[in-house]
């Protein structure tokens, strides 16, 4: 009787033990199993992000080999417009970043003013482009106090330019504190803002035309 109960105690202890072990390898194919999830998650995460890198390469030689050369040959005309014939080219690296040649040479540096034109010169390109590739005319542009660091004869260069290209687009807005670009623009609205009312006065050509907002 003792020797049977001894034995049926280490039986009890030898299953508990197989008990307490299949617990573990069942929490332990848990684990795996969530592990797994997420091994394959990851590796769908990864496929997606090598098939935008795929795409990104793609547009990225696309702009180089399409967009990057007509950029820089509508730059080119118009920076030679705005400059006189001054300077005639620009180049556009890989990185899109441009550079002002002359005599073939890259100019190492320029000036302020060179660079508000180069500027210029590139915004006035990728608008004249999206034009181009809608196929009409471009509702509006804004150019946002762009003459500031021109002289006279570049503003009046850049002046030009736009009524050239007004073709292209319905309406160019341009905002400018110069007095002396007013007579050659179509249409003026004047603002002012006073600091001690708080008023927003728009004023038409016709002084008649007025509006005041308390801002």
């Amino acid at each position: 009787m003792e020797l049977s109960r001894l034995q049926t105690v280490k039986l009890q202890g030898e299953v508990s033990g197989l008990e307490s072990m299949l617990k573990r390898t069942a929490g332990e194919l848990e684990e795996f199993d969530r592990r797994s999830s997420e091994l394959k998650e990851l590796k769908a995460r990864m496929l997606e992000y090598e098939r935008a890198d795929a795409l990104l390469t793609d547009f990225r030689k696309y702009l180089n080999s399409t967009l990057r050369p007509r950029l820089a040959e509508l730059a080119s005309e118009f920076l030679a417009d705005l400059t006189d014939g001054r300077y005639t080219s620009v180049e556009i690296g890989d990185d899109f970043t441009p550079t002002v040649t002359e005599d073939g040479r890259p100019k190492a540096v320029i000036s302020g003013g060179e660079q508000d034109v180069l500027n210029l010169c590139l915004r006035l390109s990728l608008s004249h482009m999206l034009a181009e590739r809608a196929g009409q005319a471009v509702s509006f542009m804004v150019l946002d106090e762009v003459f500031g660091s021109l002289d006279q004869t570049r503003r009046y260069n850049v002046l030009n330019l736009l009524e050239r290209l007004s073709n292209r687009f319905e309406q160019i807005i341009i905002i400018t504190h110069l007095e002396d670009i007013k007579d050659a623009v179509g249409n003026l609205i004047y603002v002012n803002y006073d600091d001690a009312s708080g008023e927003l006065e728009i004023t038409g050509e016709d002084e008649e035309d007025k509006l005041v907002l308390n801002v």
